[in-house]
């Protein structure tokens, strides 16, 4: 099958992690696969397969000087230069904004299967005359947040709103996902998890690492480890309530010594942490398991996610785990895995990591269960799914369903 991939970016994420998997192992297996995105392949975090076609959106304006100065910036730059520039343009005449869609949509090659990963990339997609078969993998419940107290942005909560809605294969990577599009949208979508996570990496054979040693120094202490991501537009991530846990877990015990470990690309964030920390930015793989490993606990505490990375590379090391409740129910299971507890709940957080720092049972009791969860998810075995699934959809055109792919 001749397959594209359309990537706005390939910024640092999760969602990109996995699917460049995917990308890789179908080339592998014989398939004619292409990505196009704005960003340059130099940028790619994770390492494309030499077989994959790499198409650069060349054009990202109708400016000739935009599209110069756009290319010349780094990543973070480059995107944010595109905003402003579309919101400064709007400003002098509504007519004349950068059409990403548009331009994307022209950059689409002649294929059997156009997939994106995000909304914007599902209009260009929906927009394009190429791709036999069009799909959309949802990563998130978008309207969730947008159309929340938190945030409130009408325009982005009804845009979500919309590009759920399009005439594309829309499959959901999570049971609460897919439970959601269906309650709240009425949206049929097909349950197609995926999780691309390397064993031979996060597993409990013990790993060394003379740059991080130096954080674990101190036996007296209790070291936890989270996601270091939550600043604005991103707080659903719980980060602040990580930090409030453990100004409420200070009061009421403090003779504990806690060091919170973050990691992630906002090192800023580490400012408004209330214990002592260390922040690790963008660590490569082997230096996150050397983290986990060394960890006392993991904690995911997200508003609501749909099937996140962390808890399971965690329990891949043998890693006692603390995570929220939405999105997690594919994997973790309340004190078998993991300890499950309720977002935005400070006061259960804060419980959660006390139990689990003076409770010695959990530490044979997740070092057995948490591996063994992820030996569940067998890579072969997912890509074998979505293959079948793109199969059926490129020779049965019409159908609408293809739960039986899966």
């Amino acid at each position: 099958m001749r397959i594209n991939y359309l990537l706005r970016d390939l910024t640092w994420s999760g969602a990109l992690k996995t699917h460049t998997g995917l990308i890789n192992e179908l080339a592998n297996r014989g398939h004619d696969v292409s990505v196009t995105s704005l960003d340059n392949k130099a940028n790619m975090k994770y390492p494309i397969n030499q077989k994959v076609d790499f198409i650069r959106v060349g054009k990202i304006s109708n400016s000739y000087l935009m599209n110069k100065i756009v290319t010349k910036l780094s990543h973070e730059k480059a995107r944010a230069t595109l905003s402003f520039a579309r919101a400064a343009l709007n400003k002098v005449h509504p007519l004349l904004t950068i059409d990403l869609e548009r331009v994307l949509a022209s950059h689409i090659p002649e294929c059997d299967v156009s997939i994106a990963i995000e909304d914007l990339c599902a209009y260009a997609i929906d927009r394009s005359r190429n791709g036999t078969a069009k799909f959309y993998h949802l990563q998130h419940y978008l309207p969730l947040f947008e159309g929340s107290k938190y945030y409130n942005n009408y325009y982005l909560y009804r845009q979500y709103m919309e590009v759920c809605r399009l005439p594309l294969n829309i499959t959901a990577n999570s049971l609460w996902l897919q439970k959601k599009l269906k309650q709240e949208l009425s949206v049929e979508s097909q349950y197609a998890p995926l999780i691309f996570l390397d064993t031979s990496i996060f597993n409990t054979k013990k790993k060394e690492s003379e740059k991080l040693q130096r954080i674990f120094s101190d036996k007296s202490k209790h070291y936890i480890i989270t996601l270091g991501k939550g600043g604005k537009g991103n707080e659903w991530k719980g980060l602040n309530n990580v930090f409030k846990a453990l100004i409420y877990l200070k009061k009421k015990k403090p003779e504990l010594k806690l060091h919170l470990i973050m990691y992630g690309n906002q090192p800023y964030l580490a400012d408004q942490c209330p214990v002592e920390h260390t922040y690790v930015k963008t660590p490569s793989e082997n230096e996150l398991a050397f983290l986990y490993q060394n960890a006392d606990v993991a904690i995911t505490a997200s508003w609501a996610e749909s099937l996140p990375f962390p808890p399971l590379e965690a329990m891949a090391c043998g890693t006692k785990v603390i995570t929220t409740r939405y999105g997690v129910e594919d994997y973790a299971k309340d004190k078998y895995n993991a300890i499950v507890i309720d977002p935005l709940n400070t006061k259960m957080l804060a419980d959660a990591i006390f139990e689990v720092l003076r409770n010695p049972e959990y530490d044979a009791l997740f070092r057995k269960n948490g591996p063994a969860t992820v030996r569940r998810w067998d890579w072969k075995t997912q890509v074998d799914r979505y293959e079948k699934m793109y199969t059926h959809a490129v020779t049965n055109p019409h159908d609408d369903g293809f739960d039986s792919a899966i």
